[in-house]
């Protein structure tokens, strides 16, 4: 089936919201359930250890593995790559010391963005845009304290390669800072990536707007009802992020450094343009759906004034043509040698006349 976008957003939308919701009614709080579609084969365990002086990165480890990450000195990040075995997500939950009702945050992928502020801990949850021309997202929760950072993905990201990169690199920042600058590159990766997606829909909205004004009987109304559909649920997605990053300016949490203020205001920057620019296409598209609506009505209106003034036009010569068409035996034009010529005359002179008058009024 053809994508109902360019970029094919609404139809990732629509395949989450179809997909199976496992938990059921009235289920005790906590529950380990995934609510979702799986996106890899099987989840897997990658960690980075991190300091000034040195950088481990080991994948595919398992659930022990994790417990010697634990009650480190150094920083220490921990990516979950699948939610779908949820016994598995919540083992590695219990080796890291995460909450119970947080997992059950985690294993719900259509959940909505949020933060929790715990005394000594964090817990964000947002949805991650990502791809160049085909668009999708997925829901990236986060968990840290003041040694482990934890990131749950439904799959492989992109957002994260930057952040590993720096990582890599001994000179930057990222190796020399704890827990929450860490919080901070993701989040900043997060929104950077939303930006890019919302530049993509930008575009098409771009070539929609080109295609209408060269020949709008290309476009239909349901493309834009699309549009503006695709837009609007992202700006739906991406509005709890302003909330989130806000509510991690105000705390005054430990985790999160006085000297990140200045950072978290060029991010919460960043996240107030993604929502004007998303609503800024929530009303292009719009205004282009109403442009298009107008246009077709407008031809519309050309079609049935055309139409109405041909069928004025032949009414009185219906008129005319009905009356010398009645099978009476005496209508003396009948015997006249100039009456067929001569109706023709007033056929013609009637209509010249009527059409002359209505481009007079300009209704041709």
């Amino acid at each position: 089936m053809s994508s109902s976008t360019p970029t094919g957003l609404l139809d990732h939308i629509r395949s989450r919201r179809s997909g199976p919701r496992s938990k059921q009614p009235g289920a005790r709080p906590g529950s380990f359930v995934f609510e979702g579609i799986p996106r890899v084969g099987k989840v897997s365990i990658g960690v980075r250890d991190y300091s000034p002086t040195h950088y481990d990165h080991h994948e595919d480890l398992g659930l022990e593995d994790c417990l010697a990450y634990t009650n480190r000195s150094n920083p220490t990040w921990v990516h979950v790559t699948g939610l779908h075995e949820a016994e598995k997500i919540a083992g590695i939950s219990r080796v890291l010391g995460i909450p119970d009702l947080f997992v059950e945050d985690v294993l719900s992928t259509n959940g909505r963005a949020k933060v929790e502020i715990l005394e000594g801990a964090i817990f964000v949850q947002l949805k991650v845009f990502e791809g160049r021309e085909l668009l999708n997202f997925q829901q990236l929760s986060i968990y840290l304290n003041h040694e482990i950072a934890v990131t749950f993905a439904e799959g492989p990201s992109v957002i994260f390669d930057p952040i590993c990169k720096r990582l890599e690199n001994s000179q930057g920042r990222l190796r020399n800072r704890g827990t929450g600058y860490l919080l901070w590159a993701i989040l900043d990766s997060v929104i950077d990536h939303a930006i890019a997606s919302a530049d993509v829909i930008e575009q098409n909205l771009l070539e929609v707007d080109e295609l209408i004004q060269e020949d709008h009987t290309e476009v239909s109304a349901s493309d834009l009802y699309s549009q503006k559909h695709e837009i609007t649920s992202m700006l739906h997605l991406v509005r709890p992020n302003r909330e989130i990053i806000h509510a991690l300016r105000q705390t005054s949490n430990p985790l999160i450094d006085a000297d990140l203020a200045p950072y978290l205001d060029d991010l919460r920057d960043h996240s107030l343009s993604l929502f004007d620019e998303c609503q800024a296409l929530v009303d292009y598209a719009s205004g282009m759906r109403d442009y298009l609506l107008t246009e077709l009505n407008q031809r519309m209106t050309n079609v049935m004034k055309v139409l109405t003034c041909i069928s004025t036009i032949f009414l009185p010569l219906t008129f005319l043509a009905g009356i010398y068409g009645m099978n009476f035996t005496y209508m003396p034009e009948l015997n006249q040698r100039w009456a067929y010529p001569t109706i023709w005359a007033v056929f013609l002179g009637v209509g010249g006349l009527l059409i002359f008058f209505f481009r007079k009024k300009r209704w041709l």
